[in-house]
């Protein structure tokens, strides 16, 4: 089924913006490069049994966003491992990447319609629809963190504590 996808115009400008444009927008405006927090999997990652290795998704996701924000001009810098403290997401707008990698990930989720739930394994982890019940996880998961399918979380939050956008 083909989805329609609702396009508006800049005011002033006169080009058209795509739905991904605007969910950039209020980055864009800030005055703060973007912080791109980037988990590090490591021996000590819930789930994990890699060592210091950049998820297979965390890295494609890195990549795609650092060449739409090369190509609209928008700063930003990057964040490697668990050191990212709240003093720093109160500086500037972040993104989080990392679902169950990252606290902050669950952090800003948790409360939301959609929220990740973590077992005790990665096997066991999954994303709940908290008005339905409704939950998805990912498929034919490899020992090696390969799946036929996964799933994830994209939103653009306000955050009142912090004062950013996340």
């Amino acid at each position: 089924a083909a989805a329609a996808i609702p396009v508006s115009l800049y005011i002033g400008g006169g080009h058209a913006e795509t739905p991904l444009e605007r969910l950039w927008d209020p980055v864009g405006a800030a005055k703060s490069p973007l912080l791109i927090s980037i988990p590090v999997l490591t021996s000590k990652t819930p789930h994990g049994s890699i060592a210091d290795r950049v998820g297979i998704g965390v890295a494609a996701a890195v990549s795609q966003a650092a060449n739409f924000l090369n190509q609209h001009h928008m700063p930003y810098r990057l964040r490697f491992g668990s050191g990212l403290t709240f003093a720093q997401l109160r500086e500037q707008p972040s993104l989080l990447l990392g679902g169950f990698t990252s606290s902050w990930s669950q952090w800003a989720t948790k409360g939301l319609r959609f929220n990740m739930v973590a077992g005790k394994t990665w096997a066991e982890s999954y994303i709940v629809d908290a008005k339905t019940g409704q939950h998805w996880q990912a498929e034919n998961l490899q020992t090696n963190g390969y799946a036929t399918a996964d799933y994830g979380i994209v939103a653009r939050l306000f955050d009142a504590v912090s004062g950013q956008i996340l």
